[in-house]
């Protein structure tokens, strides 16, 4: 699947932060790949969208329990791998609530419920900080989402953060 990391080296990045690698994406024919450096992979119990979705619609775990798991996941290893500008583990959980509240309801939450993603810094969302990794956008706050912070929201994902990028993505 496309959403799952394999087409994507964001999301890939964002995987080998939860599973508590280094590795670096590969790119072969357009597809990423992780590369394994004979480290033991710490392996997520939801190492996809779709078992993760699974596990949701099973009723087998929360949103909110999963996105706590990321979070403390990230705490543990963000002082090594600073993939992260910014993050909030209150404002994820607030919005894991949410949706587990929606879910307990019986209420629409989207493709995308629960399932934790982490914007580049140069895509706005609406009062989350978003610098664009320069100093001249220090303590910027956006009063609106971007086109797809408003999809990614009505799909249900839950955002833990804005990630690191070269100064206006001039890199």
């Amino acid at each position: 699947s496309t959403l799952d990391g394999t087409l994507f080296p964001y999301t890939t990045l964002f995987r080998s932060l939860v599973r508590g690698t280094s590795a670096r994406p590969r790119c072969s024919a357009g597809v990423f790949h992780e590369q394994d450096q004979g480290e033991e992979v710490n392996q997520h119990p939801y190492p996809d969208i779709a078992t993760l979705r699974g596990a949701l619609t099973r009723d087998e775990t929360t949103v909110e329990a999963v996105i706590s798991a990321y979070m403390d996941r990230i705490d543990e290893r963000e002082p090594e791998i600073r993939a992260f500008v910014w993050h909030d583990r209150e404002r994820a959980l607030a919005q894991a609530r949410d949706l587990d509240r929606r879910r307990a309801n019986g209420e629409p939450c989207g493709p995308l419920c629960g399932v934790p993603i982490a914007l580049k810094d140069n895509i706005v969302s609406r009062d989350e900080p978003t610098t664009a990794c320069s100093r001249i956008l220090a303590g910027f706050l956006p009063p609106y989402d971007a086109t797809v912070v408003q999809r990614l929201r009505h799909a249900g994902a839950v955002f833990v953060g804005k990630t690191n990028m070269d100064e206006f993505a001039m890199g």
